[in-house]
Parts: structure tokens; C-alpha cells; sequence
């Protein structure tokens, strides 16, 4: 049996501000903001005409870009979308309702968004999809076990290599580019799988 590869650690973007900043303040007197502020900066290197500063966890990011906000500080990003935390919930009983489900785990975790996994063969019951915002708080979801105590597994999701739609479940496209209509990936009715009322049933492939 091959291993599963590991995912790669998701990589927090610097965050540049221009030298001099704008606002009238100096880049020291910024990164002295920064530093009384409780933040971690994990590195800054000086660029020709800016300054680059990489946090050290997602939760300094966020607060860094408050802070720069908060001074009118002038700032740009090389990438400026943090992919989520995305994991498969598995153990679950096959009568699980999305809505109970997702209300269970925002008991916990406020901003979770849960959904049937979607496979090339349909959706599974019991099995869930929870996507979470890239927080540090939020990466702690992997280490649940239990959910109205039912034993659960936690796994990180990994993306289908061939990329398919989850709207009209074609290939080759992805959903916020798809104007096609809905097909339930689980009954292949007209309608998404999030309203599908059939998630106990067998899938039909």
C-alpha cells in the first residue's frame, strides 16, 4: 500500500508596506506598533521601496492587517486569499442531518460550514465535509473525537485530482464558474446536494 503524502503546510502571505509608509509614520515606528501590540512577527525584509513582514501564525496575520488598517498604513499582498481548513468527518450514524450536524459542531465552532462529502460516486452517509476558517483556534478541530458522544474520525480533506463541479457535477469546471443547472450529487435529481432530502438512501451513481 502506497502512503498518503502529507499535505503541504499552508504558506501565511507577507503583508508590504511602502518605505516610507505613507501616513507619516516611519517603518520602525510601524513594526514598534506591532511588537506593542502582543503580535509575532516572524521575519521582515527589506525590499526596493518596501518593507515585507511575515507573521508567525494566521492569528498574527489578521491582527497585523487590523493594525495597519487602524494607522491608514498603505500595504499590498502577493496573495491575498488564506485558503480554509477543509476535513472529512467519518463515523457518523447514516440518519446524520447536515442542519444537526452543523449545529452540534458550532457549539464549538461558531463559523464551521458542514456539507455531505461529495465523491465521483456521490455522497456517503455519515460522512461530512466541514470547512473552517484558517484560524489557529480552527486547526485544533482535527484533534475531536466525539460529537454527542459518538465516536468520530477526523481526516484533513484532500481535493479530487480531476477537478469536478459541485453544482452540476460536470468535470473540467469549477462551481463559481458554472452556469449550468444543479444536479444532486447524491440522488441526481434537479436540485443541490445540500437540499437533498434523500442522504439516507444508497447514492445513485
Amino acid at each position: 500500500q502506497v502512503p498518503c503524502k502529507t499535505p503541504a503546510p499552508q504558506k501565511i502571505p507577507p503583508m508590504y508596506i511602502d518605505v516610507p509608509p505613507s501616513n507619516g509614520l516611519t517603518t520602525l515606528t510601524i513594526l514598534r506598533l506591532i511588537h506593542e501590540d502582543g503580535t509575532n512577527i516572524l521575519k521582515t525584509i527589506n525590499k526596493p521601496g518596501s518593507t515585507a513582514i511575515y507573521a508567525e501564525t494566521f492569528e498574527d496575520y489578521r491582527k497585523i492587517l487590523k493594525l495597519l488598517d487602524e494607522h491608514n498604513v498603505k500595504y499590498h499582498q502577493i496573495n491575498l486569499r488564506i485558503p480554509p481548513l477543509e476535513y472529512v468527518m467519518k463515523g457518523l450514524p447514516t440518519d446524520t442531518t447536515t442542519d444537526a450536524l452543523q449545529n452540534e459542531i458550532r457549539k464549538l465552532y461558531p463559523d464551521a460550514a458542514v456539507n455531505p462529502l461529495l465523491t465521483t460516486k456521490g455522497t456517503h452517509p455519515g460522512i461530512y465535509k466541514i470547512t473552517l476558517p484558517p484560524t489557529d483556534v480552527n486547526k485544533k478541530f482535527k484533534d475531536l473525537r466525539y460529537v454527542c458522544n459518538i465516536r468520530i474520525y477526523i481526516d484533513t480533506y484532500r481535493r479530487p485530482t480531476t477537478l469536478l463541479c459541485e453544482l452540476c457535477q460536470r468535470a473540467s469546471h469549477n462551481t463559481h464558474q458554472c452556469s449550468y443547472e444543479a444536479r444532486c450529487a447524491h440522488c441526481a435529481e434537479g436540485h443541490d446536494v445540500q437540499d437533498c432530502t434523500n442522504l439516507t438512501s444508497p447514492p445513485k451513481c
